[in-house]
């Protein structure tokens, strides 16, 4: 085993040595191509600050010849559960089946980041892969693995969760940016190169990315929504560039009957429709009838258990039987 480190992400208060278990490849974010560089194993590993590995990591990992060794990801942060990837089984894809099933690791979140991973690193060295941030902050990793199954023969994938992630909230998904979706859609063309340049261009993909995209711009819009310190021309901007996003446009006409079956994505459908000052008062006028909302609900509520215990011979103020 060799491990890697650098010397600023150390004095930045990276953890080292027995933190990771000594079993790993330290490569930080930002320069992972120098660190690559001065690596010689046969596969590589990358890790942050805010990781650590199962101690059996590599012995489920290692024993698996394909180009990205997938295992899976747990987050240690109750509120971050939700991104905990879906059981799976082991599986192993060759090549020729990546146009169908790229999609399906990307909706089960396992390509969107480095973690838990093992990449071969002949395929990074001859092929001068390494980490494009272009203003993208941590999507760099979904868009460095899109890169890298360009040129990848083989995927195998590990139900076992070997990788646990703390949460330092420095990523494009949970700092609030200004430019927020113009950096979505950087990212978005650049999956969208890479799936040309390596033939994955299926009718799976093709959803597959439609749902992506679409679940970005959701994403967006929620978030500058739910931002309670803002100017009112900042979060004008932003859910303007969203509905003009012509690209955006194309996927709501083409799944427009999907997203309306989603509950998810009424924001999403009410903004293209109407634009942004009209989903801005709707949003006010919903604040602003929120307590009779939930006053009418409670007694809704609270009318329907009445009448249940007096229908089943109950007293209906302390429940009693009569």
């Amino acid at each position: 085993l060799e491990v890697v480190l650098h010397a600023k992400a150390h004095q930045a208060g990276a953890p080292v040595g027995a933190a990771f278990h000594d079993l790993v490849l330290r490569v930080p974010a930002h320069v992972p191509d120098l660190m690559v560089g001065i690596a010689r194993g046969e596969y590589v590993m990358f890790l942050d600050s805010d990781d650590y590995l199962a101690d059996d990591c590599l012995e489920v990992l290692a024993p698996h010849s394909a180009d990205m060794i997938i295992g899976s990801i747990y987050p240690q942060m109750k509120e971050l559960r939700f991104r905990s990837q879906r059981p799976t089984e082991d599986r192993l894809i060759l090549r020729e089946r990546f146009g169908e099933e790229i999609p399906v690791l990307l909706n089960e979140n396992r390509i969107n980041y480095v973690h838990a991973k093992l990449y071969r690193r002949q395929v990074i060295t001859e092929n001068g892969l390494y980490f494009e941030d272009d203003q993208l902050t941590s999507a760099e990793d979904t868009v460095f693995n899109f890169s890298f199954l360009v040129f990848a023969q083989s995927i195998y994938v590990s139900a076992k969760a070997v990788h646990y992630y703390t949460f330092n909230g420095n990523g494009l998904a949970s700092k609030f940016y200004p430019d927020r979706y113009i950096r979505r859609q950087r990212l978005n063309d650049s999956i969208a190169r890479s799936v040309r340049k390596g033939g994955f261009e299926t009718e799976a993909m093709r959803r597959g990315l439609n749902w992506f995209t679409a679940s970005g711009a959701r994403f967006v819009i929620n978030d500058t929504l739910a931002q309670k310190k803002i100017n009112p021309s900042i979060r004008l901007q932003i859910l303007d560039s969203v509905c003009k996003d012509e690209n955006l446009l194309d996927v709501v006409q083409s799944q427009r009957e999907d997203l309306e079956k989603d509950g998810k994505y009424k924001d999403l459908l009410y903004l293209i429709d109407n634009g942004s000052r009209k989903l801005l008062r709707k949003k006010v006028w919903e604040r602003r009838t929120m307590p009779l909302k939930q006053f009418q609900y409670s007694f809704m509520i609270h009318t329907k258990e009445v009448l249940r215990r007096i229908r089943n011979g109950f007293d209906a103020v302390n429940g009693k039987k009569i």
